[in-house]
């Protein structure tokens, strides 16, 4: 079984299949996976702009983004939503940066497609 950058296995089953219904139940994981197809380029993205660009989805805004808001998505990223996307291989995350993974795309399909997803699909560079 293939490792991330962490040297951590993909989510696994003892099949070694990936758990994709944990991973589609949140709604700000499928924002971030948004944010890093439409903003990385395939290049690595520093932790606090993703926060600020999904605390700004989140809240419908195009302006500034208010502190508490933008604090409340990094410091849920941090500690919960990056690691378990990290560790499917969605995305690559260490402490300050975050790049897009394996599955990032079959991922944000699978999270629009979801019946019931809020996520509108956007066309995205190849």
């Amino acid at each position: 079984m293939q490792t991330n950058q962490t040297g951590r296995s993909p989510m696994p089953d003892s099949d070694g299949t990936i758990k994709w219904g944990d991973l589609l139940s949140s709604r700000r994981r499928a924002l971030i996976a948004m944010v890093l197809l439409e903003n990385s380029g395939g290049d690595p993205i520093d932790v606090g702009e993703l926060a600020t660009e999904v605390a700004r989805l989140e809240s419908q805004t195009q302006g500034p983004v208010d502190k508490k808001s933008r604090q409340s998505v990094y410091t849920t990223s941090t500690q919960y939503h990056l690691p378990k996307l990290d560790s499917a291989n969605v995305i690559n995350y260490d402490s300050t940066t975050v790049a897009p993974g394996e599955h990032l795309r079959r991922y944000y399909a699978f999270a629009v497609l979801l019946p019931g997803s809020e996520i509108e699909s956007r066309p995205l560079s190849p």
